[in-house]
């Protein structure tokens, strides 16, 4: 199994070791003109994927980050090294702040060392959108809990916002000239096919580098209760938008349960190994559908009380 540069992992102000694979990167292919751009930035030092570059190797940022407590936070920073400037906006798909028009008011190079796309929402479609540049590495956010195998990108503006799958992402930059050559916990990091060459590796396959620890699986008990398997750093519940499609059968009622109370658990086995799916309505539009949900417990539990009372007759 190749796991491409994933063992160079090291956090120095990363998030997830982004910092030692950057490093070894530049180590093999160069750099041409050192010159890094990130959005959303955050705030600096913690969880930044540029700060060690711009602080302590040189390097040269455009950032943007649209936080106005953020944006202050890298202004203080100033005071460490004044090698960055940055930006109060957002990076929009299209218009005067996509990413083209905001790098070329900038006066970037067009083959800048380094891309760094984290925003939770348009990532995939901001990547899309970028036509004029080529940065020679380029690190964007997939969705970790997103299994490898599956393609899913949120649409652009999307108010459910889920970004984008890794392999959706991979198939993208492939498309745009780029190789996968890592991946952490929540990044993809591609080097453009012109200088892959020099890194001396085979491309490893996403399913070889990418960390699941993020996926939920789901159990179910033959009378159809439900269990998650997943890390204990995410949550045991799911969002019902369509309740009505719910009915209420037999053995079925313990698998329901409406703002923080605990479902009943029938299966004492399952429940110790997995946790117990909860069940929320977040959404005033769901008012109606709740409604029609309860009208067919209600009409479920009389006809099972009908049953049970008319055999004894």
């Amino acid at each position: 199994m190749d796991i491409g540069l994933n063992k160079y992992k090291k956090i120095i102000n990363s998030q997830w070791g982004e910092d030692g694979i950057l490093e070894e990167i530049f180590k093999r292919i160069g750099t041409k003109n050192k010159i890094c751009v990130e959005f959303g930035a955050g705030n600096g030092k913690e969880l930044s994927n540029i700060w060690y570059l711009i602080k302590d190797l040189g390097w040269h940022g455009l950032l943007m980050e649209p936080n106005e407590k953020n944006f202050n936070k890298w202004e203080e920073l100033k005071k460490e090294s004044d090698n960055f400037k940055v930006l109060k906006k957002f990076v929009s798909i299209d218009g005067e702040n996509c990413l083209d028009s905001i790098l070329e008011n900038n006066n970037i190079d067009k083959d800048l060392d380094l891309l760094s796309i984290d925003i939770d929402s348009n990532d995939y479609h901001i990547f899309e959108s970028l036509k004029k540049y080529d940065p020679r590495v380029v690190i964007i956010e997939h969705n970790p809990t997103i299994p490898p195998e599956f393609e899913a990108v949120q649409a652009p503006n999307e108010e459910e916002n889920y970004g984008a799958s890794a392999k959706s992402l991979v198939k993208l930059a492939n498309k745009k000239g780029y190789k996968l050559v890592a991946a952490t916990h929540t990044n993809c990091i591609f080097v453009h096919q012109k200088y892959f060459v020099d890194l001396n590796i085979q491309e490893p396959k996403l399913e070889d580098v990418f960390d699941r620890s993020a996926i939920s699986y789901l159990v179910s008990a033959v009378n159809g209760s439900t269990y998650l398997a997943c890390s204990n750093d995410y949550p045991s519940f799911t969002y019902l938008y369509d309740s009505y499609n719910l009915y209420a059968k037999k053995g079925s009622l313990h698998t329901l349960s409406c703002g923080l109370s605990i479902n009943k658990n029938n299966s004492k086995t399952l429940s110790r190994q997995f946790k117990p799916v909860k069940i929320f309505w977040n959404r005033q539009e769901n008012t109606v559908n709740l409604l029609h949900f309860i009208i067919n417990i209600f009409n479920n539990l009389i006809k099972l009380i009908r049953k049970k009372y008319g055999k004894r007759k």
